[in-house]
């Protein structure tokens, strides 16, 4: 096979739709099958419905029967062919070849930081945020949001109306449910269930930067490997990236929201669909990805034929996804605490509420009676939020410009809701999924870039000992 520029690899031949679905169910049954093996039987519940197995056997049977059905139909190419075929595409690819080492570099370095700071510094007061059996390399990734989605990941969504503080349904359940599949493998301890996290963390942004590669190449304001391979540096050394190591949703959703734009860029509809809804089932602001999806189906189709009304509702049920996710943990929320939108309702407990443009003038206020030192003295963590959403505001109108629309109104949708709802609170951690700013700043003189990702660099450093030391301003 030839690979060129950094596009990724085609398939020999091509196979019908129904037989590319038949070699999908039976991977993942065959995958099914031998996490059976290796952690027991599988009993999950979402709602009103649930799925149970305790026979890798069956499961095995069922595949077989599948595959048999499928080589019956089409015999070449092969089940085994493509697997081998897509895994060689996988190891020569530029992306992954430039994406991998960064991904997994970067977070190694970070833990590694983080683990020096809990020996050197300890936690305030003596004490962390809780704790899950082990030792400190075992509790390393155990902070501040880890916690909850550990909480879902074990026991599962619970709901008290009386209780009027913070509760899990916040949280959406893409991540959660990805740690329950990994630690089902790997073991259901708590301590294995937290580093199911941080393998599925991981893995999501080391495929986030490989889509984040070949979607630069794909760019003309990009174009290059040098200045994709930049993007890829900025974005692993921002500071707020921290988060991108953890047991946290923000590379899960980093990864769908290049995934889908990749994937619009080629035409591939039904991969942005997929995306899509996983963006919708990963956090609270996922659905708006459909407003810069819905620009981009625009951009495309502004010069072409109109298509069939077949096509058209397809093309709509793709930029609708992300709606679709949030609706569909609305419908099971409504089976967990009576009203579909309580985990948007449950918000206000963590500080997110309309303060509009008055929250922002009280800040100003702030700043000119204490003035600026002063104001920083009392109130610097919200001032590192507040430098975040500064860089993304200054960045909207070059962003659009240099890489189109679409690209602000991804900005535009992720940023304006945050400040409005709670002003600057974990701005910083949102802004360190907003891939559009890495992608225009690695389009600016070289020097530049990378001093910046120098002073980054250091700014991450400092980020990880307060994250992994329990204090502000996360």
């Amino acid at each position: 096979m030839r690979i060129t520029g950094a596009r990724p690899e085609r398939l020999p031949a091509a196979l019908p739709r129904w037989a590319a679905v038949a070699d999908a169910v039976v991977i993942a049954l065959a995958v099914l099958a031998c996490a059976v093996a290796i952690g027991g039987g599988i009993r999950w519940g979402i709602g009103p419905w649930r799925v149970s197995s305790g026979s890798p056997v069956r499961l095995a049977l069922v595949a077989a029967l599948v595959a048999a059905v499928r080589h019956w139909g089409v015999r070449h190419p092969t089940l085994h062919a493509r697997i081998v075929d897509l895994l060689l595409a996988g190891w020569r690819s530029e992306s992954v070849r430039v994406g991998l080492p960064i991904a997994i570099g970067s977070r190694a370095v970070v833990g590694a930081v983080g683990l020096i700071a809990v020996l050197a510094f300890g936690f305030p007061g003596g004490r962390p945020g809780f704790r899950v059996p082990g030792d400190e390399i075992a509790n390393l990734y155990g902070r501040w949001d880890g916690g909850w989605y550990l909480d879902i990941a074990i026991y599962g969504y619970h709901y008290d109306p009386s209780f009027h503080q913070q509760q899990n349904i916040a949280f959406f359940p893409a991540f959660p449910l990805a740690m329950r599949a990994v630690a089902h493998v790997v073991g259901d301890a708590p301590r294995f269930v937290l580093a199911s996290g941080v393998i599925v963390s991981w893995a999501a942004f080391a495929a986030a930067l490989a889509c984040l590669f070949a979607l630069g190449r794909e760019l003309p304001a990009v174009a290059t490997r040098e200045r994709a391979t930049l993007a890829l540096l900025l974005l692993a050394s921002y500071p707020f990236a921290v988060f991108h190591g953890a047991a946290a949703s923000e590379s899960l959703f980093l990864l769908c929201a290049v995934g889908a734009f990749l994937s619009a860029h080629r035409g591939r509809w039904g991969w942005v669909a997929a995306f899509g809804v996983v963006a919708g089932l990963t956090r609270p602001n996922g659905f708006l990805l459909t407003l810069p999806l819905a620009v981009l189906l625009a951009e495309q189709h502004a010069r072409r034929p109109r298509p069939g009304a077949a096509v058209i509702a397809g093309l709509l049920a793709a930029v609708l996804a992300p709606v679709a996710g949030m609706l569909l943990f609305s419908a099971f929320m409504n089976s967990v605490a009576g009203a579909p939108f309580e985990w948007a309702s449950i918000t206000e407990r963590w500080g997110r509420t309309f303060g509009g443009p008055a929250a922002l003038a009280a800040w100003v206020h702030d700043v000119h009676e204490a003035g600026v030192l002063g104001w920083l003295r009392g109130a610097w963590p919200t001032a590192l939020d507040g430098a975040a959403a500064v860089l993304v505001a200054a960045t909207l109108v070059p962003v659009t410009r240099r890489l189109g629309p679409a690209y602000g109104v991804f900005l535009l949708a992720n940023l304006l809701p945050p400040l409005l709802f709670g002003g600057v609170l974990s701005v910083g951690r949102l802004t360190s999924t907003l891939f559009p700013v890495f992608l225009w700043l690695a389009t600016c003189r070289a020097d530049r870039v990378v001093g910046t990702i120098a002073l980054w660099g250091i700014g991450q450093g400092l980020m990880a000992t307060l994250y992994f030391t329990w204090r502000p301003p996360y």
